[in-house]
């Protein structure tokens, strides 16, 4: 009886094997045999799930993006999600706090006008959260590391090849995306301050441009060191908007 082979799997499967060899030796590294011996399949099986070498590239850089994107939604709607819910309660309620003190006579509040609020006070709160957030675009663990490195090698590649450069087009328009949230969250969540108005769509390619810079000196220098100073100047950034 033949052997039923999951085809979604065993492309995964080769798919992965691609990004090991991209993040160690290159992506032009990743040759159908190359590939066929990091995955222990015969070359034969790669050449049946793909026509060729490019196709092959492809299919590993499409699922390396429906990763990423399965990864954000994860942590939109996951723990990091609630922590932003709950540092938006913490403001609501200094708000209310604050909104009850002023309504009594001889408070600090009635003498202090013009001076920070407690609802000011709750804004690292959520700030935190959303940093927390847009930690998830950063190589700070050994998987996004890899992550990283195999993004890297394949963004190189889409340098001179069209067909990749629409996915690195996509992953770029997806953390755009990403940072355009955060800050909408933020905007709409926290006390204003002196009446500025954070602009969520103009700031969010400045936010990429941060972490695009993080991730870069994070993949060339990995050392616990700059992991700490990527995470300051993350939250030194949302701080100050």
């Amino acid at each position: 009886m033949p052997k039923i082979v999951n085809e979604a799997e065993r492309k995964a499967r080769i798919a992965e094997a691609v990004w090991v060899i991209a993040a160690e030796r290159g992506l032009h590294a990743a040759t159908v045999r190359a590939v066929a011996a990091q995955c222990d399949l015969s070359v034969g099986a790669i050449q049946h799930s793909f026509e060729s070498q490019a196709q092959l590239q492809q299919y590993a850089m499409a699922l390396l993006v429906e990763q990423a994107k399965a990864r954000i939604d994860n942590v939109a709607q996951g723990d990091a999600g609630k922590g932003a819910e709950q540092g938006t309660e913490c403001s609501e309620s200094k708000n209310a706090a604050k909104n009850e003190s002023e309504a009594q006579p001889g408070t600090q509040a009635e003498t202090a006008t013009g001076s920070p609020t407690d609802a000011a006070a709750a804004t690292p709160s959520l700030v935190e959260a959303i940093a927390l957030l847009l930690e998830q675009l950063l190589p700070l663990d050994e998987e996004r590391l890899h992550e990283a490195r195999v993004w890297a090698m394949f963004s190189a590649e889409a340098l001179s090849d069209e067909a990749l450069r629409a996915f690195a087009s996509e992953m770029g328009a997806l953390m755009e995306r990403f940072c355009r949230d955060c800050l909408m969250y933020l905007s709409k969540s926290r006390p204003r301050r002196d009446d500025a108005q954070l602009q969520p769509e103009e700031e969010a390619a400045q936010l990429r441009a941060l972490l695009d810079g993080l991730t870069l000196r994070l993949l060339t220098d990995p050392t616990p060191e700059n992991d700490t100073a990527a995470r300051r100047a993350l939250r030194l950034y949302l701080e100050r908007l």
